[in-house]
């Protein structure tokens, strides 16, 4: 066979190369179609029967390999029903005029034509699996058909409602400085529920003030270890009144002893002494006869008649007026004598033969009374009565009266009553007491003793304060009298049952100026309606050291009383300072409780109201109040108990209050949601923070129900939420207008908003879908907030979801899936029968379709490329043209070599 099968041969392989030149040719020509599976070309050996060592090369055949399984590029495409797959399945298509037949392809570039139909570019209708409302429920692919009729209205019953509030709502009448001012407060509304009361004592309790308090003075701060001298200086008088009763302590500051009396002066007292006069008289007969005599001024008529001695003189006494045998003549000598008394003595004489004698005249004196000047201050009186120890020059003098005040008058009538005959006269002003004895001949007084009352200053101002104290507790018979220092400052007190009343004045001798300790106060006991919280002891209620415990909501405020202003407290007590009167005390506890006391104290007021102790949390209608401690307790401020806050509860909101609820709450969204007839109605919420402790808080969930003009309801209030650190814990439904299904549904059993009914309305919540964690903004975050109504909708587009489903699309923004594509797939798809337009039947080979009903590996809007290369197919061309040349070669050869063998036989 040798040349004749090399002709064979040859023309075999032209034959096989045609073959690959025409899958070329095709496979190039249609390398932009959409979904084309190229063609390769296989070549088989075609051996025949001959021994080992003679076979021969042989022949070739050819035949088609399909590539369908080879996927080709997905390109976007704007058309959105164009689609392809990702995958090695094929689209279910039949004949564009409904003529039948099952087809498979590749090619998703479908469109809808003037039927409705999914039509492909090689006019091939699209099959699937018809749908309703999301659910498929066709059983049968067929031709897919979009139906462009209006989507009717669907009423809205669920809100996918989901949000984060935060922990403290900065609402409009939100103020940082003010705790409580962003919660709700229903009290507030004209149509609160229930009786909404702040806490405090009830009427009837608490400690009433005594019937009479003690009268006290607080003086200078002062330290106590300070020496005495540093305010006082030696022999400083505080003049302490008590009762009326001056109480004059002098402060001893060098240990040397100062009498209250002094003797300030002593005179003596001397008889009595008469005036004389001594005259010459030369001759009496020659004085008669010439009667001319003079004894000063006075004339002596003497005349014929005086012719002796005894007429002489009774002519003298007559004409001066003095008793009988007051003149006396002796020889020349006339000697006169006046009465006692204090006349000046006669000067001059005159008449023949009279002259004064030299010396001739001596003055007359009254006899004198002896004297003595004491100086007892007033102030030191009452010290001097106490002490019993009067004494003027031996002379013991008993102060009267006994008790009570002592007057000038009173001291003066006492000493009369020692010394008498002798008188004494006292100036209170100056403190003089001058004492007069009866006139006559007596020696001055030389001594006068007495003491009053010293205090020990001449160590701490502390040890000096309490001397005082046991001094004047001594003086005034008041042992409950008290002196010393009080939260610094210097206090004296009357016990608590004198009714004495309390002054100070200060005498300074030293440098030291103003009043001795500060004490400068008049006080008087109160009683009746003259005892007020302001002029009564703290000390007087309660005792030191006393506890009172306050309560309000989750804050705790544990103080305790201190009446001397010495005392230490404990870890988590606040020491208040009970040292002055009720009004302090009460008012350094109301102090610390806004200060302290958390939201529920901040209008707190701790006063005597009507005449008895009363705590009042003005304000306070969410925070309960227990109030504790032995201070609290029955026989001393009788405060003790519980005593709850009621706030009250609003179901709905009044037009009238409207604006007042949206200055206490935050917005929590809005949203459109629709009726029967799919009118619009847009439904407002709003969240209101109805309070609750940290961790633990309340939240109420309002919607706008009517704002129309004339409304009497704008909110309706749906439920109130309760959070537990963060986590929604439960729904409490507002009664009649709803009903919880746990914390993930809240259905409304008829939502009505300006008049138009939505029925039944559920809000979905899902899990842990609403939270309350903080937020810095003060507002709600929502996270998700959609419905399932609709209105009515015109259809615009029709598209195809990434599931493989046919989707419309509407005006009023709603999607109806109206079919699912279906896909087959087979076992061995390079084995389908190929037909025009990109479609392939099934064969033998191929096996059975494979249906999909997922819609797996269908992408929308996009279409697939050929899966020829181009490139390929050129280098494919190339060797394919090379081999057929050189099979040409071969037949060209062959027949030079039959020429050859002919030509041998010529």
């Amino acid at each position: 066979m040798g040349i004749f099968g090399a002709l064979q041969s040859a023309v075999s392989g032209l034959k096989a190369q045609s073959h690959a030149m025409e899958n070329i040719s095709g496979n190039i020509a249609n390398s932009q179609t959409i979904g084309f599976k190229r063609i390769d070309t296989s070549f088989v050996d075609m051996i025949p029967d001959a021994p080992v060592k003679q076979q021969i090369a042989g022949a070739v055949s050819s035949y088609s390999r399909s590539m369908n399984t080879l996927r080709g590029d997905i390109q976007n495409a704007e058309t959105e029903t164009y689609m392809a797959l990702n995958g090695n399945g094929f689209f279910v298509v039949e004949q564009g005029d409904g003529s039948g037949g099952t087809f498979y392809t590749r090619r998703g570039d479908f469109d809808i034509d003037r039927n409705g139909y999914l039509v492909n570019g090689a006019g091939y209708r699209l099959t699937g699996l018809g749908m309703n409302n999301g659910v498929v429920t066709g059983s049968v692919a067929e031709a897919i058909k979009i139906d462009n009729s209006f989507l009717p209205a669907k009423r809205s019953t669920t809100i996918d409602y989901q949000l984060n509030l935060p922990q403290i709502p900065k609402t409009s009448s939100y103020v940082s400085t003010t705790p409580g001012s962003e919660l709700f407060k229903p009290w507030n509304y004209s149509n609160v529920q229930g009786s909404p009361a702040f806490p405090k004592t009830p009427a009837g309790s608490g400690a009433t003030l005594p019937a009479t308090t003690p009268a006290y003075a607080f003086g200078a701060t002062v330290n106590g270890t300070a020496a005495a001298n540093s305010i006082v200086t030696d022999n400083d008088r505080l003049n302490v009144t008590v009762g009326g009763v001056t109480y004059g302590v002098r402060f001893n500051t060098n240990g040397v002893s100062t009498p209250a009396a002094t003797l300030t002066s002593a005179t003596a007292g001397n008889a009595a002494v008469s005036k004389q006069t001594t005259i010459t008289v030369a001759s009496r007969s020659t004085l008669a006869s010439d009667d001319n005599f003079f004894i000063g001024s006075t004339a002596i008529p003497l005349g014929a008649g005086v012719t002796n001695d005894a007429q002489f003189q009774t002519a003298i006494e007559s004409a001066l007026g003095l008793a009988p045998g007051s003149a006396v003549l002796t020889g020349t000598s006339l000697v006169i004598s006046y009465p006692a008394g204090a006349s000046p003595a006669e000067t001059s004489a005159a008449g023949t033969g009279v002259a004064l004698s030299a010396p001739g005249t001596r003055a007359g004196t009254l006899a004198t009374s002896a004297s003595t000047v004491v100086t007892v201050p007033k102030e030191e009186l009452a010290n001097l009565r106490a002490a019993g120890n009067f004494n003027i020059n031996g002379t013991a003098v008993t102060i009267l009266p006994a008790t009570g005040p002592i007057t000038p008058a009173n001291f003066q009538a006492s000493v009369n009553a020692a010394i008498a005959p002798a008188t004494a006269t006292y100036d209170g002003v100056t403190g003089q007491l001058t004492v007069t004895y009866p006139a006559g001949a007596r020696a001055a007084d030389t001594t006068v003793t007495g003491s009053g009352t010293e205090v020990a200053a001449n160590g701490s101002i502390t040890t000096m304060l309490a001397d005082m104290e046991t001094k004047l507790r001594a003086l005034t018979g008041d042992a409950g009298m008290s002196v010393g220092i009080r939260n610094g400052r210097v206090a004296v007190i009357m016990g608590d049952a004198s009714t004495q009343s309390l002054a100070f004045t200060t005498d300074r001798v030293g440098s030291i100026s103003g009043d001795a300790m500060g004490l400068s106060l008049t006080t008087d006991t109160a009683s009746g309606v003259d005892v007020k919280s302001t002029n009564t002891l703290a000390s007087l209620l309660i005792d030191h050291g006393d506890t009172l415990s306050i309560q309000v909501g989750s804050t705790t405020r544990t103080y305790r009383l201190d009446t001397s202003g010495t005392l230490a407290v404990g870890a988590g007590e606040t020491r208040i300072n009970a040292t002055g009167t009720v009004a302090d005390m009460l008012a350094s506890i109301e102090a610390d409780l806004k200060a302290n006391g958390g939201p529920g104290a901040a209008g707190v007021d701790v006063d005597m109201v009507g005449g008895r102790l009363s705590v009042t949390f003005a304000g306070n209608y969410t925070n309960n109040v227990m109030i504790s401690g032995n201070a609290a307790g029955a026989t001393k401020l009788n405060i003790a108990g519980s005593y709850n806050a009621t706030s009250g509860s609003v179901d709905n909101i009044l037009s009238a209050d409207s604006d007042r609820f949206v200055s206490e709450s935050i917005s929590g969204g809005g949203i459109t949601v629709y009726s029967n007839t799919g009118e619009p109605v847009n439904v407002q919420m709003r969240w209101a923070k109805m309070g609750g402790t940290t961790g633990n808080e309340t939240w109420g969930l309002f919607y706008a129900s009517d704002s129309r003009p004339g409304a009497s309801v704008a909110w309706t209030k749906l439920a109130d939420y309760s959070y537990d650190n963060g986590i929604l814990s439960g729904i409490a439904p507002a009664g009649g207008v709803a009903t919880a299904t746990g914390t993930e549904q809240l259905t409304i059993s008829n939502l009505t908003v300006n008049g138009t009914s939505l029925g039944q309305m559920t809000y979905n919540h899902g899990l842990k879908g609403m939270t309350q964690f903080a937020d810095n903004s003060g507002a709600a975050s929502t996270t998700a907030l959609k419905q399932n109504g609709y209105g009515a909708g015109e259809f615009i587009s029709v598209g195809v979801s990434d599931a493989g489903r046919v989707v419309a699309s509407y005006t009023n923004g709603e999607t109806r899936e109206v079919a699912q594509i279906v896909t087959a797939s087979f076992n061995n798809a390079n084995a389908l029968k190929r037909g025009d337009g990109g479609t392939y039947t099934a064969t033998v080979e191929s096996g059975e379709p494979i249906v999909d009903q997922s819609g797996s590996g269908i992408v929308g809007g996009s279409t697939e490329a050929s899966n020829t290369d181009i490139s390929e197919e050129f280098t494919k061309l190339i060797v394919t043209q090379q081999a057929y040349s050189a099979n040409t070669k071969i037949v060209t050869a062959a027949d030079e070599m039959l020429k050859e063998a002919l030509n041998m036989i010529r």
